[in-house]
């Protein structure tokens, strides 16, 4: 790295985090919201996480697509009695009535009920002129945003690994060498004996439940014999899914007992 690219990666790494996101619309839901409301919010703007404001407008926690995920999976399990007395815990053995209380359970919990649900993703704000190189230690610890916030501490802005990514990809000589390498030789990915991976007729729900117990954001959808990877589950398909039965606002269970690949 010559001289000159050495100079303009200092200036980068010590630029404050909020000249990186000015143009920024911020995507927030309201502490006192339903999980359900937060799901079609994320939905509409094809996010997998955004900020909870408290009623001074203050940030107190992400809601992650992991973290509803995580609730998910305990709510397909939690027993369920219908009419008769008799009880599920299980979305496979549930009966009409008992499938219409998960749902009703599960959307009506408030989004602070399931914040870090899933222990993967830790809350931090901090002020806009804090120098990138510090965000940078935090997303090392496996982080994946952090919310930014005014002298008033209100939210001003969201900074994420993506933002980083993106920056780089508009500045390729900040990476000095490692832009010419690729991926194998930088020993990014894995194996295909340590991919976590389903097959194609998994259903549903025992694919997010695999995705919860493993702590991964995505699985592989694979043929075993041939060992082709045909598709991918990640935590994000779960905003479209929630609402694939109706097509309407109204959360649902029912497309959780499908095969993943009918969805």
């Amino acid at each position: 790295m010559s001289v000159d690219d050495q100079s303009a990666l200092k200036t980068f790494l010590n630029t404050g985090i909020d000249q990186f996101v000015k143009h920024q619309e911020v995507v927030f839901c309201h502490s006192d919201w339903h999980i359900e409301r937060a799901l079609l919010e994320l939905e509409k703007h094809k996010l997998t996480s955004a900020p909870v404001l408290d009623q001074k407008g203050k940030p107190v926690a992400f809601i992650d697509v992991l973290d509803l995920v995580a609730s998910l999976v305990q709510f397909s399990k939690a027993p369920v009695p219908n009419k008769n007395g008799d009880v599920s815990t299980s979305l496979e053995t549930d009966d009409f009535s008992m499938l219409m209380l998960r749902n009703c359970r599960f959307h009506v919990q408030n989004v602070l009920e399931i914040i870090d649900l899933s222990k993967r993703n830790p809350f931090f704000a901090f002020p806009g002129n804090t120098k990138l190189i510090d965000i940078l230690k935090i997303f090392s610890t496996g982080v994946h945003r952090v919310a930014i916030h005014g002298s008033d501490e209100k939210l001003s802005h969201v900074f994420t690994q993506s933002t980083v990514i993106q920056l780089l990809h508009k500045n390729p000589v900040l990476l000095g060498s490692c832009k010419d390498k690729t991926a194998s030789e930088l020993k990014m990915g894995e194996s295909y004996d340590r991919i976590v991976r389903v097959s194609p007729t998994t259903v549903a729900i025992d694919a997010f439940q695999l995705l919860h117990e493993k702590s991964v954001s995505a699985l592989a959808v694979v043929n075993e014999t041939s060992k082709v990877i045909l598709d991918q589950v990640s935590a994000s398909d779960l905003r479209e899914m929630s609402f694939y039965v109706t097509g309407d606002s109204k959360f649902n269970f029912k497309p959780f007992l499908l095969p993943i690949t009918c969805l």
